[in-house]
């Protein structure tokens, strides 16, 4: 069922087919736990958030209106189940915890391999900036992570969030100047 299209998948889904669904949640699970670990920074709490945004997905399914991008409409009820996640205590203190786990593995990935000296460098560096990602607020923190860690355009990040584009871009250029301005700080 992979090469059937997002909206045969849909309609099939909405007449019981199980197998249909199951092929959207196969399709779409990667970059959703992408995003859900970005915004909760916890691996558990991201397992979590994809289940139960799998869950909301398939119950707001006849919601969903066939003269859109279906990938559009799945991240908008995606990220703001997201966002509403965000708002609750417990998820916004997790998000520190695992920056070096996710940072560990980001470095360990570069290729070439840096020298001990470069790659503690490196480390520190995105220590200071992930750091400053989650500092954000909310509505600075997720057009920003959908930017540069879902790599998304403006237009789909615009439609994901329902605002206008410049609204998207003022937001991630603020998030931008403010994580700059951060880091500068820390430098001093």
């Amino acid at each position: 069922m992979t090469t059937i299209d997002d909206t045969t998948l849909v309609e099939r889904s909405l007449t019981g087919d199980t197998e249909a669904f199951a092929a959207l949640v196969e399709r779409y699970q990667s970059a959703l736990f992408r995003l859900a670990y970005a915004m909760t920074g916890n691996r558990e709490d991201a397992e979590d958030l994809c289940q139960e945004c799998f869950l909301h997905i398939y119950r707001v399914l006849p919601k969903y209106n066939p003269d859109y991008r279906f990938s559009t409409w799945f991240k908008r009820v995606a990220t703001n189940l997201f966002i509403d996640q965000l708002r609750k205590p417990r998820r916004r203190e997790t998000c520190v915890d695992c920056i070096d786990d996710v940072l560990e593995r980001a470095i360990e990935s570069w290729e070439p391999a840096p020298d001990p000296e470069e790659a503690a460098c490196r480390r520190d560096e995105a220590k200071r900036i992930l750091s400053a990602v989650n500092r954000l607020p909310t509505e600075l923190r997720i057009p920003f992570t959908l930017r540069y860690l879902d790599d998304l355009s403006f237009k789909e990040i615009a439609e994901i969030l329902d605002l206008p584009i410049g609204t998207v871009s003022t937001r991630i250029r603020r998030g931008t100047e403010i994580i700059r301005r951060a880091i500068e700080a820390e430098d001093i």
